[in-house]
C-alpha cells in the first residue's frame, strides 16, 4: 500500500531536509503501522516535494491480489480473514493517519479499502463475494512503472459484488469519488431495467 503525502514545509521558511518525513513518520508508528517513509520528488513539470508511505508491507497482499490484462482482481482474503473485519481493521488505522496528516495521493490498495468502507457505511454490507479494479492513469507516457510516483494521478474503477448487489465505484487517487453505482442481482432486476430501457 502505497501513500503521497505532500510536503508541508515545501516552500516555506520552516523547511529542512528530511523534517516532515520524520513527523510522518512519526505519526505512522504512533498509530502502530508499520511502513517505510521515504522523502521524494514527484517533479510533474515542477517540484512536488512528496513523503512516500509504503504501508503494511508486511501483510501478503498475493492472496487479495493479481494483476491480469484486464486490472487489478482482488480475491476473498485467505490469510487475514474472509469477512470485511481484516479490511476495517486496516482501514480504521489508515483513517488515523489521514485524520492526523491528509493525503494527496493513494494507491489502488488504499482505494480499494476506502471504497469498502464506504459500501459498509452506506449499504451496511457485511461481505462481498468478488471485485476488481482498473488503474486508469492520467498521464499520456506509455512507460510509468506500477508505483504510485510515476502514475500519482489515477483513477480507479472498482467493481464489488454482494449478495445481492453489483456496486461500481470510481474513486481518483485524491480520494473522491466520482462514480457510483449499484445495480441489483435478481434476474428479475435484469428484466426491469430491460423493460424500462
Amino acid at each position: 500500500m502505497e501513500i503521497l503525502f505532500g510536503d508541508k514545509y515545501y516552500d516555506t521558511d520552516k523547511w529542512a531536509p528530511g523534517k516532515f518525513q520524520k513527523e510522518t513518520q512519526k505519526e505512522i508508528e504512533n498509530i502502530g503501522i508499520r511502513g517505510n517513509i521515504y522523502d521524494e520528488n514527484i517533479q510533474q513539470g515542477a517540484d512536488w516535494p512528496v513523503v512516500l508511505a509504503e504501508l503494511f508491507y508486511d501483510i501478503d497482499w498475493g492472496p487479495f491480489s493479481k494483476i491480469t490484462l484486464f486490472g487489478l482482481i482482488f480475491l476473498s482474503g485467505k490469510k487475514i480473514n474472509e469477512n470485511l473485519e481484516a479490511w476495517a481493521h486496516i482501514w480504521d488505522k489508515i483513517k488515523t493517519l489521514f485524520n492526523r496528516i491528509q493525503p494527496s495521493r493513494i494507491d489502488e490498495k488504499t482505494a480499494f479499502i476506502f471504497g469498502i468502507d464506504y459500501l459498509k457505511s452506506q449499504y451496511n454490507i457485511d461481505r462481498f463475494l468478488d471485485s476488481t479494479i482498473q488503474i486508469c492513469v492520467y498521464n499520456t507516457n506509455p512507460n510509468y512503472d506500477k508505483s504510485i510516483l510515476h502514475r500519482p494521478d489515477a483513477l480507479y474503477l472498482m467493481k464489488i459484488v454482494t449478495p445481492e448487489h453489483i456496486h461500481i465505484l470510481g474513486v481518483k487517487s485524491n480520494k473522491k469519488i466520482v462514480i457510483e453505482k449499484k445495480i441489483k442481482k435478481a434476474w428479475y432486476a435484469f428484466i426491469d431495467e430491460e423493460r424500462e430501457g
